[in-house]
Formats: structure tokens, C-alpha cells, sequence
């Protein structure tokens, strides 16, 4: 079996571990104000949707590091994938046009 390898996919969660740095930074810059945790919360949407629904309630804040630090992994990683699908389905199609 090859290895999982994608570009399209490591690009997708670089750029969304850059949106969780830039959100945090948002955060630190304006904590302690009403709603400085939405920008954070706002990146981390499928984290949160996903700790609902599977545990039932998320205690995501600025101030929790270590949530966010694990929101921003899955995130990554999700990120990773749907990119290494859509790699893997445009390598497909050009292969098959090629191939005709």
C-alpha cells in the first residue's frame, strides 16, 4: 500500500493551523472583552460540531490552551484528509483522461 502522501491535503491544514494562530492572536489581543472567543470558536466550528455531538458539550475558550491546541489538531487533520480525497479524485480523473 502506498503512503498516504498529499499535497493539496498538508496545504489545506497548514493553512488551517495559520487561521488558529491568527485567531488566537485575535484572542489574546482583545481577551477579557464580550465575544473575544468567536474568531477562535468560529475556526475551530467543525471541533465544536463534532464534540457536541459525540460528548454532548465543549468547554472551547482562549483561555483553555490545551482544548484549542486539540481543536486545532483535529481540525488539521480533518483538513488533511478532505484535501487528500480531492487530490486523489482529481489524480483520478486526470489519469483516466489521460488514458483515453
Amino acid at each position: 500500500m502506498r503512503p498516504l502522501k498529499s499535497a493539496t491535503g498538508a496545504t489545506l491544514a497548514a493553512l488551517y493551523v495559520l487561521a488558529f494562530v491568527v485567531a488566537y492572536l485575535i484572542y489574546r489581543q482583545h481577551s477579557g472583552q464580550f465575544l473575544a472567543d468567536a474568531p477562535i470558536m468560529f475556526v475551530a466550528l467543525p471541533y465544536t460540531l463534532t464534540a457536541l455531538r459525540v460528548f454532548g458539550s465543549v468547554d472551547l475558550s482562549g483561555d483553555n490552551l490545551r482544548e484549542v491546541f486539540v481543536a486545532a489538531l483535529f481540525c488539521a487533520a480533518l483538513a488533511y484528509v478532505i484535501g487528500a480525497i480531492v487530490e486523489a479524485i482529481a489524480r483520478a480523473a486526470f489519469s483516466g483522461a489521460r488514458a483515453r
